[in-house]
């Protein structure tokens, strides 16, 4: 049962992109990116844990970092502001990240006037040479169409592609409440690779995007 709901995730991510996160390296908004470059560990593997990403815009400033374990509580209050998972699994859920060194999954957040208002989860797909999903992506409500969920992305790309890894999916919906987050991902260079009719439900589809990191 927890595998059918964690694929089910991105499909019930809220945050809805605006123009302003389509366009952000436009002539009226400035961007500027910082990156401290994740460190190797001794078996050749990228230490997340060291990599901090932190965009400034005219719009938004956040910096993006991997979750820690004294992040919980606010996590699952912002979990409690979407539709995205309830909050109660979220123990469950993040525990192997937490507390396995070997873990391979991603869980990252944002940081913005010194609150965390955002959550991703992200999972090498098995039996595949680095391919990863991205199960769950949302912003808190009340920071959606400031940016925030385009630098999640950015960060989420950047650790994947400095790993070594070679392809992002993403898979949601083609229900109507789907559409900004269709056209965010479309946006970002995400291309619709495929289509499993009627898999959420008679007439709801599933709707697969693809990158090359």
């Amino acid at each position: 049962m927890a595998v059918q709901l964690r694929i089910q995730f991105v499909k019930y991510a809220t945050f809805a992109p605006r123009p302003e996160d389509y366009f952000f390296d436009s002539g009226l908004l400035t961007t500027k990116r910082t990156y401290a470059c994740p460190s190797k560990t001794s078996q050749g593997q990228v230490d997340e844990s060291n990599y901090i990403c932190t965009h400034n815009s005219i719009l938004n400033m956040a910096t993006i970092r991997p979750v820690q374990v004294d992040d919980l509580t606010s996590l699952k209050e912002i979990l409690h502001t979407i539709e995205l998972f309830p909050a109660a699994l979220l123990d469950d859920m993040i525990a192997d990240y937490l507390h396995n060194p070997a873990t391979e999954a991603l869980w990252f957040t944002a940081l913005a006037n010194n609150e965390l208002v955002a959550l991703g989860y992200c999972a090498p797909e098995q039996l595949t040479a680095g391919t990863y999903n991205l199960y769950a992506i949302g912003v808190r409500a009340d920071q959606q169409g400031r940016g925030v969920g385009k630098q999640m992305m950015n960060y989420l790309e950047d650790v994947l592609r400095r790993a070594g890894h070679r392809l992002l999916i993403v898979e949601t919906s083609n229900d109507e409440a789907q559409v900004p987050a269709v056209a965010f991902y479309q946006s970002l260079g995400y291309t619709h690779e495929a289509t499993l009719r009627d898999f959420w439900s008679e007439g709801e589809d599933k709707i697969i995007f693809w990158k090359k990191l």
